[in-house]
């Protein structure tokens, strides 16, 4: 869904979508497993608390983010399989600065995916059009 503000792009959009994520079983040699979590993700237009960002919470009255994403961290937002008419899934790819490689404070770059699975191919192409929008 969406917000609109006084002409351009809606100053909200938003919606549940599943988040891809990596867990690692206690049991030992359990190996990685991947599951999708449901998320109420927003994107959120510049305002007071900072720039335009892509957040996601449990529900939509939570009073915690579980996440965050500066929109001008996204360097592409595109179909997991772009050939496929059926999947919804589609794939953010971020930079973040790594700090850790980091001598004297400056880190270098890292991208890295972020992969969301929306309920359908119609939102899936709607939540890329907000993206893009921004």
């Amino acid at each position: 869904g969406a917000a609109a503000g006084a002409g351009g792009p809606p100053e909200t959009f938003f919606g549940y979508l599943e988040l891809r994520r990596r867990s690692q079983p206690k049991k030992a040699g359990a190996g990685v497993i991947w599951r999708w979590r449901r998320y109420f993700f927003m994107l959120l237009g510049s305002n007071a608390l900072g720039a335009p960002r892509m957040v996601w919470c449990d529900h939509p009255t939570a009073d915690r983010v579980v996440g965050a994403l500066p929109l001008a961290n996204i360097r592409q937002a595109k179909p997991l399989d772009p050939a496929s008419q059926t999947d919804p899934r589609m794939v953010l790819e971020y930079v973040q600065e790594d700090l850790e490689s980091s001598s004297v404070g400056r880190g270098s770059l890292s991208r890295l995916p972020l992969t969301l699975r929306a309920p359908s191919v119609e939102g899936r192409e709607e939540w890329l059009a907000a993206l893009k929008a921004r």
